[in-house]
């Protein structure tokens, strides 16, 4: 039902909103109706008139066919004088500072909740949250995001970074090393000594770029991938895997498939690559939030004026004319001024504009690249790899979970892993069904970890794509 889950919420509709189902099914046996099960659980309670059309044949290797019919409700015309299209971080701060400077404003948002790239779920029902999207800041150079944590008074926990990390190697050789070094012997000869050599060329290329001008102090870069760029670095395939890993665990995507020059800016924002990948004071995974990182867009709703946030509302149209200026919407129009654009660059072209977006951003649409980020948490009764010295955290240059590392919350209770499946690995887990997944991760999980792996407990996942 995952596809009718999606086609629903891209019309800004729900399962409530559906009033008529239609499905088709090839060898229909009245005494073994397998789909009720999974269509009630999908329904949630909701019965919409159905029709069951038996049939002899559909696509190839297809046995069961949907259709849904929804009415989305419609809010009347709303005026304001600030659009945000998009409820993720930086739409809804946003949307705080237009009302606090004492302008009217609306958040138009496509899914059922706010946050955007930051989901955080109580897999349990105990109240003890897991973070599906992102998870982690620090309190040096994410100081807008700190800051917003201090506002809005939410509790931040220290990432646990003590114990050993283990790396799969290319090899497939398991070795331990302590968190933020790398192993003292690896398959490749010479890879000890690349690892090194090509972290330090790509820190000092992040620091002569300019973030206010990365193409004029970047130029040669821009014309490069990142593997391009970094084979001129080295030849050693290990180094050039380390690379493709810092790109898929950050950014979802190959080292093949994006510019040098945007990965380098990308991580001379965060301070280089030594912090981007720490865990330790001043590293990107340094902090993360006791309720969940998605309590911060929570939290910034409650700031926000009542019926700010409209949710299950994609954005279809965007219309200025002498007559007026209109933003169209799954569930209504709304009367602008200004519009805040808070979306992914990828998702313009899901959007009319009128008149036209300058052809400088719509290429910079037509062009991007959509990642992945599979992320995946794995809840265990007890935290069983401190007793084995271990952080938690392991490296993969070869298999489906590229990178892995404690996301417990021990003041409550709660003992888990984060998983990420990402880039090429992510999108073919991402093909297939949930109970194949669950068993892909924890076999590649009792892989690293041997007979230490103690699955008792729960299992839980999400996807996010990013541009």
């Amino acid at each position: 039902m995952e596809n009718l889950s999606r086609a629903l919420e891209a019309a800004g509709a729900t399962v409530q909103d559906v009033y008529k189902l239609v499905y088709y099914m090839v060898d229909y046996d009245t005494r073994n109706k397998i789909h009720s099960k999974h269509l009630e659980a999908f329904m949630q309670g909701h019965r919409p008139a159905t029709t069951l059309v038996p049939v002899l044949a559909l696509s190839p290797q297809t046995k069961f066919e949907i259709e849904a019919y929804a009415a989305v409700p419609q809010e009347p015309l709303r005026e304001v004088e600030v659009v945000v299209v998009g409820a993720g971080l930086s739409g809804l701060k946003a949307a705080w500072e237009v009302q606090k400077a004492g302008s009217s404003c609306v958040v138009v948002q496509v899914r059922d909740r706010v946050g955007g790239k930051t989901y955080s779920v109580d897999p349990l029902g105990d109240g003890r949250k897991v973070d599906l999207g992102g998870a982690w800041i620090n309190d040096t150079n994410q100081s807008e995001i700190y800051k917003l944590a201090q506002t809005l008074k939410l509790e931040l926990v220290v990432q646990r970074s003590d114990g050993d990390v283990i790396f799969e190697d290319l090899d497939g050789g398991l070795r331990r090393a302590g968190n933020g070094l790398m192993p003292d012997t690896l398959a490749e000869p010479g890879a000890v000594e690349a690892i090194p050599l090509i972290t330090e060329e790509t820190e000092n290329a992040c620091h002569k770029l300019s973030i206010r001008d990365p193409v004029g102090t970047g130029e040669g870069p821009d014309k490069l991938t990142l593997l391009e760029w970094a084979n001129t670095k080295t030849s050693s395939e290990t180094a050039l895997a380390v690379i493709n890993l810092w790109t898929t665990a950050m950014m979802g995507i190959e080292a093949s498939e994006i510019s040098a020059l945007f990965f380098l800016n990308y991580m001379k924002s965060g301070g280089g690559p030594a912090r981007m990948r720490s865990d330790f004071k001043h590293g990107a995974q340094y902090l993360r939030f006791l309720a969940g990182s998605q309590s911060v867009s929570i939290g910034l709703v409650d700031l926000l004026q009542p019926n700010t946030v409209v949710l299950k509302s994609p954005v279809f149209r965007i219309l200025r004319s002498p007559s007026g200026a209109l933003v169209s919407s799954a569930r209504g129009e709304f009367s602008y001024k200004r519009v805040i654009f808070s979306v992914q660059t990828i998702l313009y072209k899901s959007i009319t504009f009128d008149p036209p977006m300058p052809s400088s951003k719509l290429e910079i649409a037509k062009h991007g690249v959509q990642s992945c980020s599979f992320k995946n948490i794995i809840i265990y009764s007890e935290p069983w790899w401190r007793k084995a010295g271990l952080s938690g955290a392991f490296m993969s240059f070869t298999r489906s979970v590229s990178t892995a590392r404690d996301a417990s919350n021990y003041q409550k209770g709660q003992y888990s892993l984060t998983c990420l499946a990402n880039g090429d690995f992510g999108r073919g887990l991402g093909k297939y069904l949930r109970a194949e997944r669950t068993k892909a991760i924890l076999a590649h999980i009792k892989r690293v970890f041997g007979p230490l792996h103690k699955y008792t407990g729960s299992y839980c996942c999400g996807s996010t794509h990013l541009e």
